[in-house]
């Protein structure tokens, strides 16, 4: 799904950053940090692209929804890890949008996530195409 050209294990891929960490109630019964909440970091980045992007969350009548979702972890978090999480738009669609990211402790890699979003008019229930400014939004994280 990712452009076959692009390592989502490299940092210089990424051109949206937020930055979180592992906190002890992020952990499970092994002590490291639980594939849920790496995927709550996976969406943290996302809504923070979306929203600077020019998506208006909770307002309005559309919001994205996940169709597609694919992660693969790379390493473990533990408690205290500072994680950065890099996003890139990967595809722009008529109605969808396909996005990589990843996870990163330092330069380490810890997890990827490559995921399809569809616009969503929530009064219709059914897809509704990317307005040119989201489009516009979108296309400088590419």
């Amino acid at each position: 799904m990712a452009e076959a050209s692009v390592d989502l294990t490299d940092p210089s891929a990424y051109r949206h950053w937020v930055e979180d960490h592992v906190r002890f109630a992020d952990l499970d019964p092994l002590g490291h940090c639980n594939h849920a909440v790496i995927s709550g970091f996976f969406e943290s980045s996302r809504v923070a692209l979306f929203q600077d992007a020019g998506l208006a969350l909770l307002q309005g009548g559309t919001s994205l929804s996940v169709v597609r979702l694919v992660l693969e972890f790379k390493r473990e978090l533990v408690l205290g890890d500072r994680v950065r999480a890099g996003g890139r738009v990967v595809r722009l669609g008529r109605t969808s949008v396909t996005l990589a990211n990843a996870l990163f402790v330092g330069e380490q890699c810890a997890a990827t996530a490559e995921v399809v979003g569809v616009l969503i008019d929530l009064g219709k229930r059914s897809p509704t195409e990317l307005p040119p400014g989201l489009r516009a939004g979108l296309s400088r994280f590419a």
